[in-house]
């Protein structure tokens, strides 16, 4: 079975007042390359997603994230702790650009001051393997279908290939002939090229080695006139 490294997968599981969304994407590498982006209250679990991964994908790059969020009418408290760091940060922040100073619901408006129990024991680790293994189960069915698409057409190749390879067989003595006859005219053509005398009408005229000049004699005197 051809399998493609290309697939996408995404699950959602809610429990105990949490939703916890997982997506998987993953493209062609040759290695087997994962890399997990989970929340900061349940980043501990990354070596257990890592090892649901790698159990069933074997190739390509693999991104995993997750998502938590609260469900509406959860009971909710406040860490006194980031809610006095939060306070303060904003305070000198006011001072310094002199503004007016932060309240109660500025504080609260951030979502690292609230807290609803303990995040670790109230999700759990098999709540987020169970989606982690949904999640993955759809991107391992997608890379399914994407390598049989795949093999569809690499069949429909190879069934074009073999019909033109009947063809070919099928014509074989008579394009040896066409074949035979081609390379005989074009010897022919180069043994007259070669056969021909080659023109010298543009050749440039040999210089003499020697030139004709004209010579005067002196004329002799007759005598005539003297004393």
């Amino acid at each position: 079975m051809i399998r493609s490294m290309t697939g996408f997968g995404a699950a959602q599981i809610s429990a105990d007042g949490w939703t916890v969304s997982a997506e998987c994407r993953s493209v062609n590498q040759k290695a087997l390359e994962v890399k997990v982006y989970l929340p900061r209250q349940i980043s501990t679990f990354e070596p257990h997603v890592l090892e649901s991964i790698k159990s069933v994908v074997r190739r390509g790059r693999v991104d995993v994230r997750f998502e938590l969020q609260r469900e509406s009418g959860t009971q909710t408290a406040v860490d006194e702790a980031r809610f006095a760091e939060i306070a303060n940060t904003l305070k000198h922040l006011a001072e310094s650009n002199r503004l007016a100073p932060p309240v109660v619901s500025d504080v609260l408006s951030f979502r690292e001051v609230h807290v609803a129990g303990d995040t670790q024991e109230t999700v759990g680790a098999e709540i987020l393997a169970q989606v982690t293994q949904q999640a993955v189960a759809q991107l391992v069915s997608s890379r399914s279908e994407e390598g049989n698409k795949l093999a569809q057409t690499v069949r429909h190749l190879v069934e074009q290939i073999e019909t033109l390879v009947g063809v070919v067989e099928a014509s074989g003595p008579r394009l040896s002939r066409s074949l035979a006859r081609g390379l005989r005219r074009v010897s022919e053509m180069r043994s007259r090229n070669l056969e021909s005398p080659r023109s010298t009408s543009n050749a440039w005229p040999k210089k003499s080695c020697c030139t004709q000049t004209e010579v005067i004699s002196p004329k002799k005197s007759s005598g005539r006139g003297r004393t």
